[in-house]
């Protein structure tokens, strides 16, 4: 038995198709793999980050007065904070405590039993 000829045309048309669609897939499957997908989110990530990185600077180049303003801010309440701690840590250790407050008071315990009522 003989194949008519677009029969056997046909066959030549699948075969190309399933192959087609084989390779398809297997670029599918390396794309679906989970290191590819962090591959991509770490690209993508990258490439917003740029992005937010190069507005901001143009932003903060064209507005410098605030930029400077909200420096000054940050940087005077962590000086602020540092002279603080190290005068409380100062007037701290030049106390004495008194003799009030190194007497022992009797421990609170709850009352036993139920409430009067």
């Amino acid at each position: 038995m003989t194949e008519r000829p677009d029969t056997a045309a046909a066959r030549t048309e699948a075969n190309a198709a399933r192959q087609q669609l084989r390779a398809t897939l297997t670029v599918v499957r390396r794309r679906l793999a989970p290191q590819a997908l962090a591959q991509d989110v770490v690209a993508e990530l990258r490439g917003r980050t740029a992005a937010l990185l190069q507005s901001t600077a143009k932003t903060a180049r064209r507005n410098r007065h605030p930029l400077i303003a909200v420096g000054l801010v940050v940087l005077g309440m962590i000086v602020g904070g540092h002279l603080f701690v190290r005068a409380r840590s100062a007037t701290h250790s030049k106390r004495r405590p008194s003799p009030e407050s190194t007497q022992r008071h009797p421990p609170h315990y709850p009352m036993e039993g139920p409430p009067n009522d």
